[in-house]
């Protein structure tokens, strides 16, 4: 029993991260798969923009690929035809792949593009009749390539820039896998129609606007423009968490729109947007109304990830004697698992991060749990049949970080750290061969 109990004492020691030394301010890490799968991370140094490249397996360097300063994101695509993924970017007058062959000619999104902007999101389609369908956002709309020309799909939005460092509030559409400093619509290739096909959805200040797919191709106007703040009362000071998924048991997605209003939420709100085939999205009924901050983090089948924190006075004032915040989340009506979040109650805003719950760390068909609640700490809880494991299988010391970059095709997670000294450190955290064998009870 003895040797047991020392097992565990050992095992939940923290372990220092594997960390790269990137030259530059690094901006954003990329996962591009194929035969010989690479971890990219784009960084800025000296006036320049580049792509360092790693064997994502063991992190050794594979080089390094000049990006033009003007580019706004990088994206690995499945392109037909391809081996592997193929790494694109989208600059002032479309998007070209990383030798600048123009694929997709366009306006760009922003008059003037930033560069050391940040944009992460699907350029893609990644399965089915979307798959290696080249997007690029402009200010007309959408403009989409498949194996034919390039199209123009209308669509009315304001993109608007901020400074993208991660947001250390409460504000749950401000999360730590959105951390962008160009912040234009989101891509989503969903069914809302049930007929089989991926429709593609965007999502952008609570408005979701729906193109649909027929035959293999998107139709050129939407079918739905939805204000989603207005569809569930929210008003114009609320903050919107909005998540696509099949929650009903029907072969249609809803939006699940959650609400919450200021950076210590007293209480929040989710609603199920949907509807009928020919009128998907028309109808709004409540799912709940609690007291504190609860904000759906995700999706697992049909039940929502959901964290929650007790902003309750009495609540509060602990946390100006610890200094952490107590953050549980839940599978659906399963127990939650309890974890905790350094905060600064006086100023607004959580120091660490909400937890990642989007990557699959041992490959066994359930996403797992990655805790980022202390800013230098990492905990790994293994997913399980009703939520998470009380207990981490692994924890590590990680780099104090700006960004959270989930990456489920690794699978893993990237951490980037703020610049310091002309230097960004990078921590990959992957589940190893032990580790995974050590899964916690």
């Amino acid at each position: 029993m003895a040797s047991t109990a020392l097992a565990w004492l050992v095992f939940l020691v923290a372990a220092p991260a594997p960390t790269l030394a990137i030259q530059g301010a690094a901006v954003d890490a990329l996962y591009v798969g194929g035969e010989h799968p690479e971890l990219w991370v784009s960084a800025t140094a000296q006036g320049t923009r580049r792509l360092a490249r790693f064997d994502a397996r063991d992190l050794a360097p594979r080089g390094v690929a000049p990006v033009p300063m003007g580019a706004l994101f990088v994206d690995a695509c499945p392109l037909p035809g391809a081996k592997g993924d193929q790494v694109v970017l989208q600059d002032a007058a479309g998007v070209t792949d990383v030798e600048g062959d123009r694929l997709v000619l366009g306006r760009s999104l922003f008059t003037v593009p930033d560069a050391g902007a940040l944009y992460v999101a699907d350029l893609c389609g990644k399965a089915g009749a979307a798959r290696g369908e080249l997007r690029a956002l402009v200010v007309e709309g959408v403009i989409v390539k498949g194996p034919g020309p390039a199209r123009m799909l209308a669509l009315s939005h304001q993109a608007r820039a901020y400074s993208g460092r991660v947001h250390r509030g409460l504000r749950p559409e401000r999360g730590y896998d959105a951390a962008l400093s160009l912040y234009a619509p989101r891509l989503h290739d969903v069914d809302v129609d049930g007929d089989g096909d991926l429709d593609l959805a965007l999502v952008h200040e609570g408005r979701l606007t729906v193109f649909r797919r027929d035959a293999d191709a998107l139709a050129e106007t939407p079918v739905v423009s939805r204000d989603l703040a207005g569809a569930v009362g929210a008003g114009d000071d609320a903050d919107l968490r909005v998540r696509l998924a099949d929650v009903e048991g029907d072969p249609r997605v809803e939006a699940i729109v959650g609400v919450t209003r200021g950076a210590i939420p007293e209480r929040s709100q989710a609603f199920v947007v949907g509807g009928e085939q020919r009128t998907p999205f028309a109808t709004a009924r409540p799912l709940w109304q609690r007291e504190g901050l609860a904000a759906p983090l995700g999706v697992r089948g049909r039940e929502l990830v959901v964290a929650e924190v007790d902003t309750s006075l009495v609540s509060l004032s602990g946390v100006l004697l610890t200094g952490k915040v107590p953050v549980r989340v839940r599978v659906g009506e399963g127990a939650p698992l309890s974890l905790s979040a350094k905060a600064d109650v006086r100023a607004g805003r959580m120091d660490g991060a909400m937890p990642v719950v989007s990557v699959d760390f041992d490959g066994d068909g359930t996403a797992d749990l990655l805790d980022l609640g202390e800013p230098a700490r990492a905990a790994l809880h293994l997913g399980s049949a009703g939520g998470f494991a009380l207990d981490p299988v692994t924890v590590w010391e990680v780099p104090s970080f700006i960004h959270v970059v989930p990456m489920p095709a690794l699978p893993g997670v990237a951490l980037i750290g703020a610049p310091k000294g002309g230097v960004t450190k990078l921590a990959v955290l992957r589940l190893t061969t032990g580790a995974a064998r050590r899964r916690a009870p």
